[in-house]
Formats: C-alpha cells, sequence, structure tokens
C-alpha cells in the first residue's frame, strides 16, 4: 500500500490531514480572462458608418480560418440620432449566420479597429474582417438573431456564438423608416477556445 506523507511547512511536499485527504489550492477563471491573458482575445470594431436610407445594411462580417474555435460573447451597436427617422419605428439588428455572398465580402473593405485586448501580445486573428456600407448586401445566410435597437443610443448584448474553421458571422441595421443620414458603429468581442 503506498501512503502520502504529509510534508507540511517543508515547502516541498504537500499537507495531508488525518482523513489522508491532499490539501491542494487552486485558482478558477473564466475561459476568456484566460485567454485575454494568454493573448488570444479580440476586439473588431467598424468605426463610424453613416447610413443614408432605411434599408437593411451589412454592418460587419467576420470569418475565422483558425483552428480552435472562436467564442463570441459580446456584440455591440451604438448609434448616433437618426434625421427623418420615425419616433414608432424602431430599427431592427440582425445576426446572420455563415452569410457566404454580397457586395461587402466581395468590396472586402478591411475593419480598420480591430486588435488583440493583450497589448503585450504578438498574436493576431486568423480570418477576415470587413465593414459595409449603404447599399451594401450581405446573402446566402441564415438570420440567427433579431434585436430591436434605439435610434440614439448603445446595444451591448451579450451573446454565445461559436464559430468554427470556415465559418462566418454578419451584423446588419435596418434603421427607423424615413431614414437619411444615421451614423453609427458595430463591435465583436470574442476569443478564441482554449486547448483542453
Amino acid at each position: 500500500m503506498t501512503i502520502i506523507v504529509d510534508g507540511t511547512g517543508s515547502g516541498r511536499q504537500a499537507k495531508v490531514d488525518g482523513s489522508n485527504r491532499l490539501y491542494t489550492h487552486a485558482i478558477s477563471v473564466p475561459e476568456s480572462v484566460q485567454a485575454l491573458e494568454d493573448g488570444d482575445s479580440y476586439n473588431f470594431n467598424t468605426d463610424n458608418i453613416t447610413l443614408t436610407s432605411a434599408a437593411d445594411t451589412p454592418l460587419l462580417y467576420l470569418k475565422y480560418t483558425g483552428t480552435n474555435r472562436f467564442l463570441i460573447s459580446r456584440l455591440v451597436v451604438s448609434t448616433k440620432a437618426t434625421t427623418g427617422g420615425s419616433a414608432a419605428d424602431k430599427p431592427e439588428i440582425r445576426i446572420i449566420r455563415n452569410p457566404t455572398a454580397g457586395t461587402t465580402i466581395s468590396n472586402a473593405n478591411p475593419a480598420t479597429i480591430k486588435g488583440n485586448k493583450n497589448f503585450s501580445s504578438s498574436l493576431s486573428f486568423d480570418g477576415a474582417v470587413y465593414v459595409g456600407a449603404t447599399g451594401e448586401t450581405i446573402t446566402d445566410g441564415t438570420d440567427v438573431l433579431l434585436i430591436y435597437g434605439s435610434d440614439a443610443g448603445g446595444t451591448l448584448t451579450s451573446v454565445e456564438i461559436s464559430l468554427g474553421k470556415g465559418d462566418s458571422i454578419a451584423i446588419s441595421y435596418k434603421p427607423s423608416a424615413g431614414n437619411t443620414s444615421q451614423v453609427l458603429y458595430a463591435a465583436l468581442i470574442g476569443h478564441v477556445e482554449i486547448d483542453t
């Protein structure tokens, strides 16, 4: 029979109590915090976009090409006041699963505000992030989430979206009816899943 000897105070062995329980000390942190510490947590932001119609418009497109899954935890859409938009009509924010075509993808205008949330990390995101504009399109995907927004304010939504290699996601925004000008931005925040 193997016996574990109590090494309390030695600095080289673990403490074992009279009931033969081994004492350990552990710190538990959420995976998103560990990914941030490991330098694999990211923010993607469109910067200001001015929408000049009330048409449904793609704001942000992201395609992931990494090996481990990419977990999106936050979605942000923040708007300034609409010009001409009806106060009785709420704007619509849509999350689109795996879109594969449209002018936002073919125009490929890269997001200019993006980066690793750990300022000491040299890791970079495996994938592409594009910004949309009035008159552009995103097609061949499936709507998976609809959120009503506000004409002058922010919408911060906690989400749980997991992207595998080759998966994509888009955010679209439909301003209030009658809109002729509205400045807004969209952002996605997420991290690469940690190997277990």
